[in-house]
């Protein structure tokens, strides 16, 4: 019997997976352009990272999860957007990006990705990054021109945000730290975006744990501390927090500062890039 039902649980999960497939590939046909990232519910980073919905060259393409792509698929005919997130030097997302790049896009651009190798700090870029059309980066001082992941677009980071606490915390849920310290506490899987920023910038100083509550809070003006960072992706900052431990995070506060031009150095690189992808994607 334990045969019998190991058997039948494959067979389940092989159909399970050629549906995948299939629903995948009618998706695909069916889009005009494609932008692959990571589409995580549980953490509103991954979800805000996409450039669509953003600017009207991206309004026919449709956001795709990244790991939904486990095979080539025939996307000779269509523009492919990668991005945001930090998608490169990172194994959970090689093999994802391997088979978009043997799917033979039309046009491949990336547009605010960044590299993201755990327990490191030097950041490191893949050689596929040569295959692309277009390339924007998130990161500064990277090897291609700097393009900030296109949350900053959006119309929250224009209201005013009175600041009620000195100090916040906003963790990454995976990376938690300083809980229970009496300080005011949210997490990256919280899915309302604007309570988000509305918490980030009710604090006068943002100490966090996630990449995307670094670069919102600096959005907002105000100072950042990161803690305990995990990732090269905290080293590339164009604007950047300082970077403290758990021993250390109080000392680190006085030095923090804000970048008061943050949010508009922002949207002129991706408006700047914008227009670069529209003019590709009107002549390809």
């Amino acid at each position: 019997m334990g045969v019998l039902r190991n058997l039948l649980a494959k067979a389940r999960k092989a159909q399970a997976r050629r549906a995948a497939v299939r629903s995948l590939r009618n998706e695909v046909q069916a889009a005009t352009g494609i932008n692959f990232h990571r589409r995580n519910k549980d953490n509103i980073g991954d979800m805000k990272s996409s450039p669509v919905g953003q600017f009207s060259c991206l309004e026919q393409f449709t956001p795709i999860e990244i790991f939904r792509c486990r095979a080539p698929l025939d996307l000779s005919r269509k523009p492919v957007v990668i991005g945001g997130g930090g998608l490169f030097s990172n194994e959970f997302f090689a093999d994802h990006l391997a088979f978009i790049l043997a799917s033979a896009p039309r046009q491949l651009i990336c547009w605010g990705a960044g590299q993201n190798t755990h327990d490191a700090t030097t950041p490191s870029y893949p050689a596929i990054l040569r295959d692309f059309d277009l390339v924007g980066i998130r990161d500064h001082g990277a090897p291609y021109d700097w393009v900030p992941c296109a949350s900053c677009m959006d119309p929250v980071f224009d209201r005013a945000y009175p600041i009620s606490h000195e100090v916040v915390l906003y963790n990454h849920m995976d990376f938690p730290g300083l809980r229970h310290q009496g300080l005011p506490e949210l997490a990256n899987a919280e899915s309302d975006f604007q309570r988000v920023i509305a918490f980030l910038g009710s604090g006068a100083s943002v100490i966090t744990t996630s990449y995307h509550g670094a670069y919102w809070a600096t959005l907002l003006g105000r100072r950042v501390v990161v803690l305990n960072p995990f990732s090269s992706k905290f080293f590339t900052f164009r604007h950047p927090p300082v970077l403290a431990g758990d021993s250390d995070w109080q000392a680190a506060l006085a030095r923090a500062q804000p970048y008061a031009d943050a949010l508009e150095e922002c949207r002129h690189a991706n408006l700047q890039f914008a227009a670069r992808v529209a003019s590709r994607l009107e002549h390809a």
